[in-house]
């Protein structure tokens, strides 16, 4: 596998060393120049889930396939309003948002389908 290292002999495999770039904000990145002296480097070491693991690996794999089939896609400045709203708000207000979203959604769904099949009668 591309993130495991297994030893058959021993049946151990190596920590994971995942280097998440997801979070990265085009925003938040600034060209190195000769305008600029020093450069603060911040490393976080800790773990994340199966779970996490996957969603930001199946993001990056949705990437390549959609380079390689020629699918359009949304552009950076699109993705990074997605993940700061993500980040800056709660995440109550972010579920309520969906719920109702949703229930908006089923509601005219069913108000269609009552509205056309008494035209069909």
């Amino acid at each position: 596998d591309k993130w495991v290292d297994i030893d058959l002999e021993v049946m151990q495999y190596k920590p994971i060393l995942y280097i998440n770039d997801y979070w990265e904000l085009t925003s938040d990145l600034y060209p190195l120049n000769d305008t600029i002296k020093q450069v603060n480097l911040t490393i976080t070491y800790a773990p994340i889930s199966v779970f996490y693991f996957q969603i930001y690996e199946a993001q990056k794999m949705q990437k390549q396939w959609n380079s390689m089939l020629g699918v359009a896609e949304a552009s950076d400045e699109e993705n990074d309003i997605v993940k700061r709203t993500m980040l800056e708000t709660n995440p109550y207000i972010l579920a309520v948002t969906v719920v109702v979203s949703f229930g908006s959604y089923s509601f005219r769904i069913l108000g269609f389908q009552k509205r056309y099949s008494v035209l069909e009668v």
